[in-house]
């Protein structure tokens, strides 16, 4: 008996090991593809995140954090529809996963939609549960720059 609490213990801090060395692997492929997509290289950054998502299918929560990049990317090239989609999708079936990162391409949903009482809840609770200087001022530009509010949205760039 003590022989397999061992054993257990043993590969748990070895899976536990792989999985942090793992993340990190993800990490630097997430930064790379933000880079590549910011440089312009979209076509191969997609193809890459592509093939990222088939080589990670199996392990949920690296296949989430490569859904809500997708759905970044998604609405940066303002295919709303497919982004809004896929959205839906990650919040049906990766729930236990959600995380701010989730929260804000739901905040770019919301605001597209018009629902300012919902965007603002989210924002109330990413603001509250971020361990960064946020202020809602941002995101209320935020809201009315998707909401195509500009003179409201430039009243309050001028703060």
């Amino acid at each position: 008996m003590e022989n397999s609490v061992k054993v257990g213990y043993v590969s748990g801090d070895i899976s536990q090991s792989n999985t942090t060395v793992y993340h990190a692997k993800i990490d630097t492929s997430v930064k790379r593809l933000e880079k590549d997509f910011n440089d312009g290289n979209i076509k191969q950054a997609m193809n890459d995140l592509s093939s990222l998502l088939e080589e990670n299918k199996a392990n949920s929560a690296i296949k989430y954090q490569l859904l809500v990049k997708k759905t970044s990317f998604l609405f940066a090239l303002q295919k709303h529809n497919e982004a809004i989609s896929l959205v839906n999708s990650i919040e049906k079936n990766y729930n236990e996963f959600l995380d701010i990162a989730y929260e804000e391409v739901k905040l770019i949903v919301l605001s597209l939609q018009k629902k300012e009482e919902d965007f603002f809840q989210i924002v109330d609770k990413i603001i509250s549960e971020s361990s960064e200087d946020l202020k809602r001022a941002k995101f209320e530009l935020m809201y009315c720059l998707n909401i195509g509010d500009t003179v409201k949205a430039k009243t309050i760039f001028e703060i």
